[in-house]
C-alpha cells in the first residue's frame, strides 16, 4: 500500500513537470511568433517610408530641374548662299543639331537696310528666355572656317514687339561680342530683357561695321553660323532635358571642344614658321600719273596664312612661308624681306598702323581712296559707297572712278563724272568728323 501511494506521487510530479515544460514551450513559440510579425511589419513598414521618401527625393529633384531647352520649330531667312553639289546654307542649318553644317550668306551682296544685316528669323514658344548658345563660323573643318567670315558682333532680340526699325532695349535679349572660336558660346540674356512677355519669334542682327563687326574668312566674305540654340520656360511642347539629351549635347560639346583644341594646335605650330610683325594687313599702292592708283593690292597675313585681293578680288588665299630671306605666298608670289619691310619689285608695301598708312592723317591720293573704299557713307535717305572703279548710290552705280584732288592731312575733294554724262558732281571730304558734303547734303561714315 505504501508502495502504490508513493508511486503514484512520482507520476503526479512527473506529469507536473512536463505540463510545466509544455507550457513554457507553448509561451517560448508564442513570443517568437509575435516577435517575429512585428519585425516583419517594422521591415515592411521601413521599406515603404523608404520607397515614398526616394520617389519624394526623385519628385524634387525633377521639379528643381529648371533648364529647358526650347523647341524651335522653324529657322527662315530670304537670302543665303546657292546650294552646291555637296551642301546647302539655308536657315534651317542652325536648328539641325549639326555644327558641320551653316546658314551663310555673302556680305559683299546687296542684303543690308541701313547700317544692319537683319539675319534669320527664329520660330520659338516660351514664356522666358535664360540664355542661348550659338557657333560662330562654319564648323565643317578647319579650313572652312577660316576661310569664311565669322560675326564679331551679333544683336539677338525678340521680334513680337517690334514697331520701329530696331528693337526697343526691353526686346533685345543679347548684344555684345563673340568670340572668333567653333566652340558653343552661351549668351546670358541681358538684364533690360523684358521677360514678363512671352516669345514667339527671335531674329538676329550682325553688325555693318568692318572694323568690329566680323572676323573676314582668308579665302571668302560669306558670313556662317552653325547653330542656334535657346533654353528657358516654354509653353506646351517645349522639352526639359534628359539624360539622353544631355548625353548628346555633352557629345556635341565634346566635339567642338576637340575641333577648338586642334584649331589652336594647327595656329601654334603655325606661328613658329613665320616671325610676328609679318602678321596684319600691308598695302601695295601703284600711283599713275594724275595720282589715282592704278593698282591698288591688299595683303592680309595671319600666322602662316595670307590672302592677296586687287580690290574685293582675291588673288590667292592659302599657306605663306619664308624662304631664302623671301615671303612666298604659295608659289605663285615672292615679297622680298629688307628688316621689318615688304617690297614687291621696286614697290614697299606699307602696313596699317604704320606711319605711311591712315592712322589720323592722309599724305596721298592712294590714303583718301583706301579711307572711302573702307567705308560706307550714310545721309537721311541715302547710302553712298566707293571703290577705286565706280560711286554707288543705294547700291547702284552712278559714277565711274573718282577723282581726289586738293589733299591735306585731314580733306580732300572728291570729283566724279556721272555715267549718263552731265556735270561733274564736287563733293567734299572731311575725315575728322567722318563726313562727306554734297551740296549742302551730308553723308555720315558708319
Amino acid at each position: 500500500m505504501s508502495k502504490q501511494k508513493q508511486q503514484s506521487q512520482k507520476n503526479v510530479i512527473s506529469a507536473f513537470w512536463i505540463f510545466t515544460v509544455l507550457v513554457i514551450v507553448v509561451i517560448a513559440f508564442g513570443f517568437g511568433l509575435y516577435f517575429n510579425t512585428y519585425s516583419s511589419k517594422k521591415n515592411n513598414s521601413t521599406s515603404t517610408e523608404t520607397e515614398v521618401s526616394n520617389d519624394s527625393k526623385d519628385g524634387k529633384s525633377g521639379s528643381q530641374i529648371n533648364t529647358h531647352e526650347i523647341s524651335i520649330s522653324k529657322a527662315e531667312c530670304g537670302y543665303y548662299l546657292p546650294s552646291s553639289k555637296v551642301a546647302k546654307y539655308t536657315a534651317d542649318n542652325l536648328i539641325d543639331g549639326n555644327i558641320k553644317t551653316a546658314w551663310a550668306v555673302n556680305l559683299d551682296s546687296p542684303i543690308y537696310d541701313c547700317d544692319a544685316l537683319f539675319g534669320p528669323i527664329l520660330t520659338v514658344n516660351c514664356n522666358t528666355i535664360s540664355e542661348v548658345v550659338i557657333v560662330n563660323g562654319y564648323g565643317k573643318d578647319e579650313a572652312s572656317f577660316f576661310n569664311n567670315t565669322r560675326a564679331a558682333w551679333i544683336t539677338i532680340y525678340r521680334e513680337d514687339y517690334m514697331v520701329e526699325e530696331f528693337p526697343n532695349e526691353s526686346d533685345i535679349i543679347y548684344r555684345g561680342k563673340l568670340k572668333d572660336t567653333v566652340e558653343p558660346q552661351s549668351l546670358v540674356v541681358s538684364p533690360n530683357f523684358d521677360n514678363s512677355k512671352p516669345t514667339s519669334k527671335i531674329g538676329l542682327i550682325f553688325s555693318t561695321k568692318n572694323s568690329d563687326g566680323y572676323y573676314f574668312g582668308r579665302k571668302w566674305n560669306d558670313l556662317c553660323i552653325s547653330e542656334f540654340k535657346v533654353y528657358g520656360n516654354n509653353i506646351g511642347n517645349g522639352k526639359l532635358k534628359t539624360n539622353e539629351q544631355l548625353a548628346k549635347n555633352e557629345e556635341f560639346n565634346q566635339i567642338a571642344a576637340e575641333e577648338q583644341r586642334r584649331l589652336e594646335e594647327e595656329q601654334r605650330q603655325k606661328k613658329m614658321q613665320n616671325p610676328e610683325w609679318l602678321n596684319g594687313t600691308w598695302h601695295l599702292d601703284i600711283d599713275g600719273p594724275n595720282g589715282i592708283s592704278v593698282a591698288n593690292y591688299t595683303i592680309r597675313i595671319n600666322d602662316g596664312y595670307a590672302t592677296l585681293a586687287d580690290h574685293r578680288t582675291t588673288k590667292y588665299s592659302g599657306e605663306c612661308h619664308i624662304k631664302e630671306g623671301d615671303l612666298y605666298l604659295g608659289s605663285s608670289y615672292k615679297f622680298s624681306i629688307n628688316g621689318q619691310s615688304l617690297y614687291y619689285r621696286q614697290y614697299r608695301l606699307t602696313k596699317e598702323g604704320g606711319s605711311s598708312s591712315w592712322n589720323g592723317s592722309f599724305r596721298t591720293n592712294s590714303d583718301v581712296m583706301r579711307y572711302l573704299c573702307d567705308r560706307t557713307f550714310y545721309s537721311s535717305n541715302h547710302r553712298m559707297a566707293f571703290t577705286y572703279n565706280s560711286v554707288t548710290i543705294d547700291g547702284h552705280t552712278v559714277s565711274g572712278s573718282p577723282i581726289i584732288r586738293n589733299v591735306s592731312s585731314t580733306t580732300a575733294t572728291i570729283v566724279v563724272n556721272p555715267t549718263g554724262g552731265g556735270r561733274a558732281a564736287v563733293m567734299f571730304l572731311n575725315a575728322t568728323n567722318g563726313s562727306i558734303n554734297y551740296e549742302g547734303d551730308i553723308f555720315q561714315a558708319r
